[in-house]
Order: C-alpha cells, then sequence, then structure tokens
C-alpha cells in the first residue's frame, strides 16, 4: 500500500532530530536543495537514539538522508 502526502493528515510514529542542521542530514540523490521543507520526499536512514515512552516520540540520528 502506498500512502499519498498530505497536508493534513499524518501516517506513522512520532519522531525528530534534535539539534541538527541541514549539513547533518548528510544528504544524498541527483538535486541536493539547500533546505528541507514540508512536503519533500524523503527516504532516511537514522540511528534511534532516545524513545519517549510517555509522549510515544522517537528521538533519531541521521546516518544518510536521500532526497527522492
Amino acid at each position: 500500500m502506498k500512502i499519498a502526502y498530505s497536508e493534513t493528515t499524518a501516517f506513522g510514529p512520532s519522531f525528530k532530530f534534535e539539534d541538527v542542521n541541514v549539513s547533518d542530514l548528510k544528504l544524498t540523490g541527483s538535486e541536493i536543495p539547500e533546505n528541507i521543507g514540508m512536503g519533500q520526499n524523503l527516504h532516511i536512514t537514522a540511528v534511534l537514539e532516545e524513545y519517549n515512552e510517555t509522549s510515544g516520540l522517537f528521538i533519531f540520528k541521521p546516518i544518510s538522508t536521500e532526497i527522492r
């Protein structure tokens, strides 16, 4: 099943990167943008650093981010 991007709904777990800028994302792909924005199609590879059981929030450390 393929899920289309939506600005009004979200699917999947809540996650974030802490203290990360664009260069820390280790961007790959044929066209690397200067900024990452809402609706950008990305394939993220990351390591789980922390999980907050109360909020259900995953905190990740980026390994690589492919622009699709």
